[in-house]
């Protein structure tokens, strides 16, 4: 007895692994003025990878302030596709994708990049006459 099984083009690879901001899981924020990469992995490293961002190709040299690296990890056999931003600004929100195509497959993931505003402010406590600091993020 056999049983035939029917691969389709949706469980072949590349598979993405992880797409986010480095070192900072689980955040979706970055804050106005820092640099961030948006790191995106995918299995195999002979995959090919690109960005997009709000449905645009992401480029380098086009008067933003992206840059890009691609760094295959043989031991895990990853590619690891980063995308990094300098000097972030308001215009920089929005949803990056990226995509890893190999052998003739293409396959996506998308991340929403919010960004906020860090701020602290010093004022004198009227009734202690001491300083006091408060430290926020919006």
């Amino acid at each position: 007895m056999f049983s035939l099984s029917l691969s389709t083009e949706k469980d072949k690879g590349p598979y993405i692994l992880y797409l986010g901001l480095e070192n900072k899981i689980g955040s979706h924020v970055a804050v106005i003025g820092s640099n961030v990469n948006l790191t995106c992995e995918s299995q195999n490293t002979r995959v090919q990878n690109y960005f997009t961002k709000n449905g645009s190709v992401v480029q380098e040299g086009d008067g933003k302030h992206y840059t890009l690296y691609y760094m295959p990890d043989h031991m895990r056999n990853v590619k690891v596709a980063n995308l990094e931003i300098k000097n972030v600004t308001l215009e920089d929100a929005g949803n990056y994708t990226c995509f890893a195509w190999l052998d003739g497959i293409r396959k996506d993931s998308t991340f929403s990049l919010s960004v906020g505003m860090y701020f602290r402010v010093k004022f004198l406590n009227l009734i202690t006459g001491s300083p006091s600091k408060v430290e926020s993020c919006s």
